[in-house]
Protein backbone atom coordinates (compact mmCIF):
# COMPACT_ATOMS: atom_id res chain seq x y z
CA UNK A 1 0.00 0.00 0.00
CA UNK A 2 1.25 3.48 -0.83
CA UNK A 3 2.67 5.62 1.96
CA UNK A 4 0.18 8.46 1.27
CA UNK A 5 -2.81 6.09 1.49
CA UNK A 6 -1.61 4.77 4.82
CA UNK A 7 -1.31 8.30 6.12
CA UNK A 8 -4.84 9.22 4.88
CA UNK A 9 -6.33 6.19 6.62
CA UNK A 10 -4.55 7.18 9.74
CA UNK A 11 -6.14 10.67 9.58
CA UNK A 12 -9.65 9.29 8.92
CA UNK A 13 -9.47 6.82 11.80
CA UNK A 14 -8.50 9.52 14.28
CA UNK A 15 -11.17 12.07 13.33
CA UNK A 16 -8.87 14.47 11.56
CA UNK A 17 -11.83 16.08 9.71
CA UNK A 18 -12.41 18.51 12.62
CA UNK A 19 -10.84 21.93 12.58
CA UNK A 20 -7.50 22.18 14.31
CA UNK A 21 -7.60 24.42 17.27
CA UNK A 22 -4.05 25.74 17.55
CA UNK A 23 -1.28 26.85 15.19
CA UNK A 24 1.15 24.25 16.50
CA UNK A 25 -0.97 21.31 15.27
CA UNK A 26 -1.34 22.94 11.81
CA UNK A 27 2.45 23.25 11.45
CA UNK A 28 2.98 19.63 12.40
CA UNK A 29 0.34 18.51 9.86
CA UNK A 30 2.02 20.47 7.05
CA UNK A 31 5.42 19.02 7.93
CA UNK A 32 4.00 15.49 7.92
CA UNK A 33 2.31 16.05 4.56
CA UNK A 34 5.51 17.40 3.04
CA UNK A 35 7.46 14.42 4.38
CA UNK A 36 4.95 11.99 2.84
CA UNK A 37 5.21 13.71 -0.56
CA UNK A 38 9.00 13.54 -0.45
CA UNK A 39 8.95 9.83 0.46
CA UNK A 40 6.60 9.11 -2.44
CA UNK A 41 8.86 10.96 -4.87
CA UNK A 42 11.92 9.03 -3.67
CA UNK A 43 10.13 5.68 -3.94
CA UNK A 44 8.87 6.52 -7.46
CA UNK A 45 12.39 7.50 -8.61
CA UNK A 46 13.83 4.29 -7.24
CA UNK A 47 11.18 2.23 -9.03
CA UNK A 48 11.88 4.04 -12.30
CA UNK A 49 15.64 3.44 -11.97
CA UNK A 50 15.07 -0.24 -11.24
CA UNK A 51 12.81 -0.56 -14.31
CA UNK A 52 15.40 1.14 -16.53
CA UNK A 53 18.18 -1.13 -15.24
CA UNK A 54 16.06 -4.24 -15.82
CA UNK A 55 15.28 -3.12 -19.38
CA UNK A 56 18.98 -2.49 -20.09
CA UNK A 57 19.88 -5.93 -18.68
CA UNK A 58 17.26 -7.59 -20.89
CA UNK A 59 18.61 -5.78 -23.96
CA UNK A 60 22.23 -6.67 -23.14
CA UNK A 61 21.33 -10.36 -22.92
CA UNK A 62 20.21 -10.23 -26.56
CA UNK A 63 23.57 -9.01 -27.80
CA UNK A 64 26.38 -11.29 -28.84
CA UNK A 65 29.71 -10.27 -27.35
CA UNK A 66 33.07 -11.01 -28.90
CA UNK A 67 35.75 -11.97 -26.42
CA UNK A 68 38.73 -9.74 -27.10
CA UNK A 69 40.81 -8.15 -24.40
CA UNK A 70 41.79 -5.00 -26.31
CA UNK A 71 38.83 -4.21 -28.57
CA UNK A 72 35.95 -5.79 -26.66
CA UNK A 73 34.29 -2.46 -25.78
CA UNK A 74 34.33 -1.08 -29.32
CA UNK A 75 33.20 -4.37 -30.86
CA UNK A 76 30.34 -4.75 -28.40
CA UNK A 77 29.12 -1.25 -29.19
CA UNK A 78 29.21 -2.01 -32.92
CA UNK A 79 27.29 -5.24 -32.39
CA UNK A 80 24.67 -3.43 -30.31
CA UNK A 81 24.14 -0.92 -33.12
CA UNK A 82 23.77 -3.75 -35.63
CA UNK A 83 21.22 -5.59 -33.52
CA UNK A 84 19.28 -2.40 -32.79
CA UNK A 85 19.08 -1.66 -36.50
CA UNK A 86 17.37 -5.02 -36.99
CA UNK A 87 20.10 -6.61 -39.14
CA UNK A 88 20.18 -10.40 -39.07
CA UNK A 89 23.22 -12.17 -37.69
CA UNK A 90 24.35 -14.87 -40.14
CA UNK A 91 26.36 -18.00 -39.44
CA UNK A 92 28.89 -18.39 -42.27
CA UNK A 93 31.28 -21.24 -43.15
CA UNK A 94 34.36 -20.36 -45.22
CA UNK A 95 35.50 -23.48 -47.10
CA UNK A 96 38.74 -23.83 -49.05
CA UNK A 97 41.87 -25.96 -49.36
CA UNK A 98 43.98 -22.85 -48.88
CA UNK A 99 44.30 -21.33 -45.44
CA UNK A 100 46.75 -20.53 -42.66
CA UNK A 101 49.52 -21.67 -42.00
CA UNK A 102 49.99 -21.62 -45.77
CA UNK A 103 50.75 -18.09 -46.98
CA UNK A 104 49.19 -16.61 -50.10
CA UNK A 105 46.59 -14.25 -51.47
CA UNK A 106 43.61 -16.58 -51.03
CA UNK A 107 44.66 -17.45 -47.48
CA UNK A 108 44.99 -13.81 -46.45
CA UNK A 109 41.72 -12.93 -48.17
CA UNK A 110 39.76 -15.59 -46.27
CA UNK A 111 41.31 -14.59 -42.94
CA UNK A 112 40.76 -10.85 -43.37
CA UNK A 113 37.21 -11.32 -44.68
CA UNK A 114 36.38 -13.55 -41.72
CA UNK A 115 37.69 -10.96 -39.26
CA UNK A 116 35.63 -8.19 -40.90
CA UNK A 117 32.46 -10.30 -40.80
CA UNK A 118 33.03 -11.10 -37.12
CA UNK A 119 33.41 -7.38 -36.39
CA UNK A 120 30.06 -6.85 -38.12
CA UNK A 121 28.45 -9.23 -35.63
CA UNK A 122 28.28 -12.42 -37.73
CA UNK A 123 29.55 -15.85 -36.74
CA UNK A 124 32.28 -17.31 -38.98
CA UNK A 125 33.95 -20.73 -39.04
CA UNK A 126 36.58 -21.95 -41.52
CA UNK A 127 36.86 -25.48 -42.94
CA UNK A 128 40.09 -26.65 -44.56
CA UNK A 129 42.28 -29.75 -44.74
CA UNK A 130 44.91 -30.42 -42.11
CA UNK A 131 48.49 -29.20 -42.28
CA UNK A 132 51.61 -30.62 -40.66
CA UNK A 133 51.17 -29.04 -37.22
CA UNK A 134 47.55 -27.94 -37.59
CA UNK A 135 44.95 -30.62 -36.87
CA UNK A 136 41.54 -30.68 -35.24
CA UNK A 137 39.98 -27.40 -34.11
CA UNK A 138 41.94 -24.19 -33.62
CA UNK A 139 40.86 -20.73 -32.45
CA UNK A 140 42.19 -17.54 -33.97
CA UNK A 141 41.75 -13.84 -33.20
CA UNK A 142 38.25 -12.57 -32.27
CA UNK A 143 36.89 -16.09 -31.83
CA UNK A 144 37.48 -17.33 -35.40
CA UNK A 145 37.00 -21.11 -35.25
CA UNK A 146 38.92 -23.23 -37.79
CA UNK A 147 38.29 -26.91 -38.52
CA UNK A 148 41.40 -28.66 -39.87
CA UNK A 149 39.75 -31.75 -41.35
CA UNK A 150 41.59 -35.10 -41.52
CA UNK A 151 41.96 -35.08 -45.32
CA UNK A 152 45.33 -35.45 -47.03
CA UNK A 153 46.20 -32.82 -49.68
CA UNK A 154 47.65 -34.47 -52.77
CA UNK A 155 48.11 -32.07 -55.68
CA UNK A 156 49.27 -28.45 -55.26
CA UNK A 157 47.84 -28.15 -51.79
CA UNK A 158 44.41 -29.45 -52.82
CA UNK A 159 42.67 -32.71 -52.05
CA UNK A 160 41.41 -35.22 -54.60
CA UNK A 161 37.69 -35.57 -55.22
CA UNK A 162 37.85 -39.29 -54.43
CA UNK A 163 39.50 -38.68 -51.04
CA UNK A 164 37.01 -35.95 -50.16
CA UNK A 165 33.84 -37.99 -50.70
CA UNK A 166 34.35 -39.78 -47.41
CA UNK A 167 34.24 -36.57 -45.36
CA UNK A 168 30.69 -35.66 -46.48
CA UNK A 169 29.16 -36.94 -43.23
CA UNK A 170 31.73 -34.93 -41.26
CA UNK A 171 30.75 -31.82 -43.24
CA UNK A 172 27.08 -32.50 -42.47
CA UNK A 173 27.79 -32.82 -38.73
CA UNK A 174 29.75 -29.56 -38.69
CA UNK A 175 27.07 -27.63 -40.57
CA UNK A 176 24.39 -28.91 -38.19
CA UNK A 177 26.50 -28.28 -35.08
CA UNK A 178 27.35 -24.71 -36.10
CA UNK A 179 23.83 -24.08 -37.49
CA UNK A 180 25.29 -22.65 -40.72
CA UNK A 181 23.17 -20.32 -42.88
CA UNK A 182 25.66 -19.62 -45.71
CA UNK A 183 28.69 -21.45 -47.09
CA UNK A 184 31.31 -19.38 -48.90
CA UNK A 185 33.78 -21.39 -51.00
CA UNK A 186 37.00 -19.93 -52.38
CA UNK A 187 39.20 -20.66 -55.41
CA UNK A 188 38.40 -22.78 -58.44
CA UNK A 189 41.34 -25.12 -57.69
CA UNK A 190 39.94 -26.08 -54.28
CA UNK A 191 38.28 -29.50 -54.54
CA UNK A 192 37.10 -29.12 -50.94
CA UNK A 193 35.03 -26.13 -52.03
CA UNK A 194 33.52 -27.93 -55.02
CA UNK A 195 32.51 -30.93 -52.92
CA UNK A 196 30.85 -28.62 -50.42
CA UNK A 197 28.89 -26.87 -53.17
CA UNK A 198 27.70 -30.18 -54.62
CA UNK A 199 26.58 -31.63 -51.31
CA UNK A 200 25.01 -28.48 -49.90
CA UNK A 201 23.15 -27.78 -53.12
CA UNK A 202 21.74 -31.29 -53.43
CA UNK A 203 21.16 -32.37 -49.83
CA UNK A 204 21.53 -29.66 -47.24
CA UNK A 205 19.76 -26.77 -48.99
CA UNK A 206 21.86 -23.96 -47.47
CA UNK A 207 22.71 -20.76 -49.32
CA UNK A 208 26.02 -20.92 -51.18
CA UNK A 209 28.44 -18.29 -52.46
CA UNK A 210 31.65 -18.76 -54.44
CA UNK A 211 34.67 -16.48 -54.96
CA UNK A 212 37.08 -17.04 -57.84
CA UNK A 213 40.48 -15.49 -57.19
CA UNK A 214 42.39 -16.06 -60.43
CA UNK A 215 42.18 -16.51 -64.17
CA UNK A 216 42.38 -19.78 -66.05
CA UNK A 217 42.62 -20.88 -69.65
CA UNK A 218 40.39 -22.87 -71.98
CA UNK A 219 42.57 -25.15 -74.09
CA UNK A 220 45.07 -27.00 -71.87
CA UNK A 221 44.11 -30.26 -70.16
CA UNK A 222 44.15 -28.87 -66.62
CA UNK A 223 41.92 -25.93 -67.58
CA UNK A 224 39.41 -28.15 -69.38
CA UNK A 225 39.16 -30.39 -66.32
CA UNK A 226 38.73 -27.49 -63.85
CA UNK A 227 36.20 -25.73 -66.10
CA UNK A 228 33.98 -28.83 -66.26
CA UNK A 229 34.03 -29.17 -62.47
CA UNK A 230 33.39 -25.44 -62.04
CA UNK A 231 30.41 -25.54 -64.40
CA UNK A 232 28.59 -28.23 -62.40
CA UNK A 233 29.49 -27.01 -58.91
CA UNK A 234 28.38 -23.41 -59.56
CA UNK A 235 24.90 -24.62 -60.48
CA UNK A 236 24.35 -24.80 -56.71
CA UNK A 237 25.73 -21.31 -55.96
CA UNK A 238 23.29 -18.43 -55.51
CA UNK A 239 26.00 -15.84 -56.21
CA UNK A 240 29.56 -15.70 -57.56
CA UNK A 241 32.20 -13.09 -56.73
CA UNK A 242 35.27 -12.29 -58.84
CA UNK A 243 38.19 -10.06 -57.90
CA UNK A 244 38.22 -8.01 -61.12
CA UNK A 245 36.11 -7.34 -64.20
CA UNK A 246 38.52 -9.40 -66.31
CA UNK A 247 38.16 -12.25 -63.84
CA UNK A 248 34.38 -11.90 -64.06
CA UNK A 249 34.43 -12.27 -67.85
CA UNK A 250 36.78 -15.23 -67.57
CA UNK A 251 34.62 -17.03 -64.98
CA UNK A 252 31.37 -16.38 -66.88
CA UNK A 253 32.83 -17.91 -70.04
CA UNK A 254 34.48 -20.88 -68.31
CA UNK A 255 31.45 -21.88 -66.23
CA UNK A 256 28.78 -20.62 -68.68
CA UNK A 257 27.12 -18.53 -65.97
CA UNK A 258 24.44 -15.90 -66.10
CA UNK A 259 26.37 -12.60 -65.77
CA UNK A 260 23.66 -11.18 -63.52
CA UNK A 261 24.60 -13.51 -60.65
CA UNK A 262 28.30 -12.63 -60.88
CA UNK A 263 29.76 -9.57 -59.16
CA UNK A 264 33.21 -7.99 -59.48
CA UNK A 265 34.55 -6.89 -56.08
CA UNK A 266 38.25 -5.88 -56.29
CA UNK A 267 40.51 -6.89 -53.44
CA UNK A 268 40.91 -4.13 -50.87
CA UNK A 269 44.28 -2.78 -49.76
CA UNK A 270 44.84 -2.33 -46.03
CA UNK A 271 47.13 0.71 -45.89
CA UNK A 272 48.05 -0.01 -42.28
CA UNK A 273 49.86 -3.15 -43.46
CA UNK A 274 52.21 -1.03 -45.57
CA UNK A 275 53.13 1.51 -42.90
CA UNK A 276 56.92 1.56 -42.38
CA UNK A 277 58.05 -0.14 -39.20
CA UNK A 278 58.98 2.03 -36.24
CA UNK A 279 62.69 1.91 -35.44
CA UNK A 280 64.65 3.40 -32.59
CA UNK A 281 67.29 6.01 -33.43
CA UNK A 282 70.20 3.58 -33.89
CA UNK A 283 68.22 1.12 -36.03
CA UNK A 284 66.70 3.95 -38.07
CA UNK A 285 70.12 5.49 -38.76
CA UNK A 286 71.52 2.13 -39.88
CA UNK A 287 68.50 1.55 -42.10
CA UNK A 288 68.83 5.01 -43.63
CA UNK A 289 72.57 4.59 -44.25
CA UNK A 290 72.04 1.25 -45.99
CA UNK A 291 69.35 2.75 -48.24
CA UNK A 292 71.60 5.69 -49.10
CA UNK A 293 74.48 3.36 -49.97
CA UNK A 294 72.21 1.34 -52.21
CA UNK A 295 71.04 4.47 -53.98
CA UNK A 296 74.62 5.71 -54.42
CA UNK A 297 75.77 2.39 -55.84
CA UNK A 298 73.07 2.48 -58.49
CA UNK A 299 73.54 4.70 -61.50
CA UNK A 300 70.79 6.99 -62.67
CA UNK A 301 70.48 4.98 -65.89
CA UNK A 302 69.75 1.68 -64.13
CA UNK A 303 66.11 0.58 -64.01
CA UNK A 304 65.12 -1.85 -61.27
CA UNK A 305 62.15 -4.18 -61.78
CA UNK A 306 60.84 -5.77 -58.57
CA UNK A 307 58.77 -8.97 -58.67
CA UNK A 308 57.29 -10.14 -55.35
CA UNK A 309 54.93 -13.08 -55.87
CA UNK A 310 54.39 -16.76 -55.31
CA UNK A 311 56.41 -18.39 -58.07
CA UNK A 312 53.69 -20.60 -59.52
CA UNK A 313 52.22 -21.19 -62.97
CA UNK A 314 48.98 -19.38 -62.14
CA UNK A 315 50.96 -16.24 -61.32
CA UNK A 316 52.44 -16.11 -64.83
CA UNK A 317 55.98 -17.06 -63.80
CA UNK A 318 56.40 -19.06 -67.02
CA UNK A 319 56.05 -15.76 -68.91
CA UNK A 320 58.67 -14.18 -66.62
CA UNK A 321 61.05 -17.05 -67.33
CA UNK A 322 60.56 -16.59 -71.09
CA UNK A 323 61.14 -12.81 -71.18
CA UNK A 324 64.08 -12.60 -68.75
CA UNK A 325 66.83 -13.48 -71.30
CA UNK A 326 65.37 -11.20 -74.00
CA UNK A 327 64.97 -8.17 -71.74
CA UNK A 328 68.39 -8.57 -70.13
CA UNK A 329 70.04 -8.92 -73.57
CA UNK A 330 68.32 -5.92 -75.17
CA UNK A 331 68.47 -3.64 -72.09
CA UNK A 332 71.72 -4.03 -70.15
CA UNK A 333 70.69 -1.25 -67.71
CA UNK A 334 67.78 -3.28 -66.29
CA UNK A 335 68.06 -5.15 -63.00
CA UNK A 336 65.52 -7.72 -61.71
CA UNK A 337 64.80 -8.34 -58.03
CA UNK A 338 62.63 -11.45 -57.69
CA UNK A 339 61.17 -12.31 -54.29
CA UNK A 340 59.05 -15.30 -53.44
CA UNK A 341 59.04 -19.07 -53.46
CA UNK A 342 57.09 -21.77 -55.28
CA UNK A 343 57.15 -24.62 -57.79
CA UNK A 344 58.50 -22.44 -60.60
CA UNK A 345 61.46 -21.08 -58.67
CA UNK A 346 63.72 -23.81 -60.03
CA UNK A 347 62.76 -22.79 -63.60
CA UNK A 348 63.84 -19.21 -62.89
CA UNK A 349 67.14 -20.42 -61.38
CA UNK A 350 67.83 -22.69 -64.36
CA UNK A 351 67.18 -19.85 -66.80
CA UNK A 352 69.46 -17.49 -64.90
CA UNK A 353 72.19 -20.13 -64.88
CA UNK A 354 71.70 -21.01 -68.55
CA UNK A 355 71.99 -17.44 -69.86
CA UNK A 356 74.44 -16.21 -67.20
CA UNK A 357 72.15 -13.49 -65.87
CA UNK A 358 73.57 -13.34 -62.35
CA UNK A 359 74.55 -9.67 -62.64
CA UNK A 360 71.10 -8.56 -63.76
CA UNK A 361 68.80 -10.97 -61.92
CA UNK A 362 68.81 -11.43 -58.15
CA UNK A 363 66.64 -14.05 -56.44
CA UNK A 364 65.70 -13.08 -52.89
CA UNK A 365 63.73 -16.17 -51.91
CA UNK A 366 60.80 -16.02 -49.52
CA UNK A 367 60.20 -12.56 -48.03
CA UNK A 368 58.38 -11.71 -44.81
CA UNK A 369 55.55 -9.20 -45.06
CA UNK A 370 57.43 -6.74 -42.85
CA UNK A 371 60.37 -6.79 -45.31
CA UNK A 372 58.39 -6.14 -48.50
CA UNK A 373 58.74 -2.36 -48.22
CA UNK A 374 62.55 -2.56 -48.01
CA UNK A 375 62.52 -4.60 -51.23
CA UNK A 376 60.16 -2.26 -53.10
CA UNK A 377 62.27 0.85 -52.40
CA UNK A 378 65.47 -0.65 -53.83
Amino acid sequence: MDVMNEFDDYRMNNGEEKELKNEKEKDERERDDNMVVKMNKVSNNENEEEEEESEENEEEEKYIYIENEEDSIDKNEEIKKIMKNGKKRFKIAMISDFFIPNLGGVENHIYQLSQCLIEKGHKVVVLTHYYKNYKGIRWFKNGLKVYYLPILPVFRGSILIESGIGWIMLLRNILIREDIDIIHCHQAFSMLGHLSLWYCGLQFKVKACFTDHSLDGFSDLSSIHINKILKFSLLNAQHVICVSHTSKENTVLRAKLNPHIVSAIPNAVDCSQFTPAVYNDDEYNKQEEEEQQQQENLNDDIITIVVVSRLAYRKGVDLLVAVLPKICKNFPNIRFLIGGDGDKKIDVEDNVEKYQLHEQVKLLGSIQHSKVRSVLIQ
